[in-house]
């Protein structure tokens, strides 16, 4: 037996040391790597908590506008929208770590949804004969709508983790250990309540009818128009930032579809199409004092102004909202007392000092051009008749909307009030009386939206 040596001693004590040492890193390790997928874990299931959130949002606005609907055409696409969110939405739900019991009536919902709203239109029953079970299931869209938002909430600011909630989804025999079990109550507080609340709120606003479309095909305003030079550009991006053209630097050029010299002055950046030399677009970037010194009916007056003062007419305002102390106002072009939506313009004016600090007329200039319209060969009063029964019509006039598949439909646009006193507007085809859109007004503290 050999004699235990000081130097046997320090060996000793320095392999275990580094053994310690080594056991201490890799635990640290195992920790961080567990952390880790405890996160990635954790953000994937607030994804799909999100997705389906927004999917059956998705659902009650189709229910809703099928409630009302009027055309044929217009409900088989509505139906064949509830179809696709229903299946999105219950792939998304299947992705969530809540067992099967938990989740029985909403997929039961979500398969049926689909089904019998399809079924309806098929049948072409009159509204009266399934609105009551489409009511019925609007109010339970919305109520799943609203216990996944609670849920999604309490996810994100930490009050439940979804991600610790995989053992309890898995039922009750599946091991579990304090590392893995519920916090807050998922199954108890989250998804086994799924069905009890009765309330929804609207998702995906829009600013306005036919806001923002159709800007990948070539304008419409500048072609066969000439192209200018740089310097020719620059005198008018001057106009547009009310400054002298020696003031503005050379912004790099924009090789879109629509083809733009760009100039910089401060804060302020201008857009002047390559062809024609028409003004594209102007941001002011300077920060917006939140004190409001001007009116919006102040705001209103100045915006119009400046669009004289840049030759642009035979506009009006459609929608609006205000944001960040800005007045962000819609105009539509007007041709022989029809409203043309494509025609787009976007004016934002600052509150704190009434000076226009946002033009974009990229909808205009991709679109406008002098129209010949056609006859309306379908009578307006026809067109008020024909709206939803469940529709109580209060105005109309004729519009020009852009369709999904890059055309214009020439329509009555008809504002109405539902069964809850929601404002809509239907727009009935002026040649062929069916229903091209239905659309929800939704009046904020900030302006009117639409969705």
């Amino acid at each position: 037996m050999y004699p235990f040596t000081r130097r046997g001693a320090i060996r000793i004590f320095s392999y275990a040391a580094a053994a310690l040492c080594v056991l201490l890193s890799f635990t640290v390790h195992t920790w961080r790597e567990r952390n880790l997928y405890r996160h990635q874990l954790e953000t994937l299931y607030q994804r799909a908590l999100q997705d389906a959130a927004d999917l059956v949002g998705g659902i009650s606005l189709s229910l809703e506008k099928q409630l009302h609907a009027a055309g044929e055409q217009h409900e088989a696409i509505l139906c064949a929208l509830l179809l696709k969110q229903a299946g999105e939405a219950k792939a998304a739900l299947s992705s969530l770590p809540a067992g099967q019991d938990e989740l029985y009536g909403a997929y039961r919902f979500l398969s049926q949804v689909g089904d019998y709203a399809l079924r309806a239109a098929r049948e072409e029953q009159t509204p009266g004969s399934y609105q009551d079970t489409l009511v019925s299931l609007l109010e339970y869209a919305q109520a799943l709508q609203t216990q996944l938002c609670e849920i999604q909430s309490r996810a994100a600011f930490g009050q439940l983790s979804l991600a610790d909630a995989v053992s309890s989804a898995s039922g009750p025999d599946s091991p579990s250990s304090p590392d893995t079990a519920p916090q807050a109550g998922v199954s108890e507080n989250g998804f086994a309540q799924i069905e009890e609340s009765f309330s929804g709120y609207p998702t995906l606003i829009y600013d306005g009818p036919f806001s923002d479309h159709l800007l990948e095909r070539s304008p419409r305003l500048t072609e066969g128009r000439p192209t200018i030079s740089r310097e020719v550009a620059r005198k008018a991006a001057a106009a547009c930032a009310f400054c002298s053209p020696e003031l503005l630097e050379d912004g790099e050029d924009e090789r879109s579809r629509l083809p733009l010299y760009t100039f910089k002055t401060g804060e302020t950046v201008i857009g002047i199409t390559r062809d024609g030399g028409f003004p594209c677009y102007m941001v002011d970037g300077r920060a917006i004092a939140p004190e409001a010194s001007v009116s919006e009916e102040q705001a209103r007056e100045s915006a119009l102004r400046y669009l004289a003062y840049l030759g642009l007419s035979s506009l009006k305002e459609t929608y609006y909202e205000t944001a960040c102390n800005i007045l962000t106002i819609n105009f539509a072009y007007y041709q022989q007392g029809v409203i043309c939506y494509p025609d787009l313009i976007k004016v934002g004016v600052a509150l704190d000092s009434g000076r226009v600090v946002f033009f974009d007329a990229r909808g205009y200039i991709m679109n406008h051009h002098e129209r010949t319209l056609p006859a309306a060969t379908y009578g307006e009063q026809q067109a008020r008749e024909s709206v939803s029964p469940l529709l109580q019509v209060r105005s109309s006039r004729l519009a020009l909307i852009p369709t999904a598949g890059g055309r214009e439909a020439f329509c009555y646009e008809i504002a109405a009030v539902g069964l809850s006193g929601e404002e809509y507007l239907a727009y009935i085809d002026a040649q062929t009386g069916e229903e091209q859109e239905l659309l929800k007004l939704i009046h904020t503290g900030s302006g009117v939206l639409t969705q």
